[in-house]
């Protein structure tokens, strides 16, 4: 498993698992076309949970909601093959 993150937040919910064999925690952007292309390449599942969470974070920075929220999941789409998986968790 593989946790792309950019700790925006300061916080750290990874403690618990960081010690499992099969993780690998990188620190970088959804945005990051490159980095994220070639995280794809090493994956079959992508569970993509980077965004921007609640109205007023996103009234505030609009653009960056629709970069992080939007943008980059269309980008990992994308760059995945149609032999991998995406699970895109949501609240409608």
């Amino acid at each position: 498993m593989t946790v792309l993150d950019t700790f925006m937040f300061n916080q750290f919910p990874f403690g618990h698992i960081c010690h499992l064999p099969n993780f690998e925690l990188v620190r970088g952007d959804a945005r990051d076309e490159t980095l994220v292309a070639e995280l794809v390449r090493r994956h079959d599942l992508m569970v993509p949970l980077a965004g921007l969470v609640g109205a007023p974070l996103c009234d505030r920075d609009p653009a960056a909601a629709t970069a992080i929220n939007l943008d980059a999941v269309r980008m990992m789409l994308r760059l995945a093959s149609p032999e991998q998986r995406v699970l895109y968790p949501n609240t409608v």
